[in-house]
């Protein structure tokens, strides 16, 4: 139940246990209480029980390793299309309130979806974006919508 902002601190948390899970340097039997650590280091809360916390996922108990890293890299390429998306097209926030979604299908067609698996991700992210995976603009996007909502 990770929110938009802290989504990604969740993944990272994930993957560095995971990691040390497969280099041997924690057992699983720990895994509640690095968890628990991590926690409290990077988000500042200690989950009430294993199932807010290190059981909230379903991944690890069906054996699922690896991945999970992949989740935040598709939030930071989706700021980076958006942010393209928005200086391509003026008029898309005032087309998406009027639920006119054809012109951003179209658009994401055009540069993401006809190229399939041809082209490896950060090579179509910089013909599309001008550069490579780059987390600024996800965190523009993290400002400039709680920075408004939060002052």
């Amino acid at each position: 139940e990770a929110d938009e902002v802290t989504y990604c601190l969740h993944v990272i948390i994930r993957y560095e246990l995971e990691k040390a899970l497969l280099e041997e340097k924690i057992k699983v039997r720990d895994l509640p209480i690095e968890w628990n650590k991590k926690y409290k280091e990077y988000l500042g809360i200690v989950p009430k029980n294993h199932s807010e916390g290190v059981l909230q996922d379903m991944h690890w108990s069906e054996g699922l390793f690896g991945y999970f890293p992949t989740y935040a890299l598709g939030t930071i390429y989706a700021s980076m299309l958006l942010k393209q998306l928005k200086k391509e097209r003026k008029n898309l926030q005032k087309e998406i309130s009027k639920g006119e979604l054809k012109p951003t299908l179209d658009w994401l067609r055009e540069k993401i979806h006809r190229h399939g698996a041809i082209k490896l991700t950060d090579d179509l992210i910089t013909e599309v974006c001008g550069k490579g995976l780059d987390s600024e603009d996800y965190l523009e996007y993290l400002r400039g919508k709680y920075s408004k909502i939060y002052a």
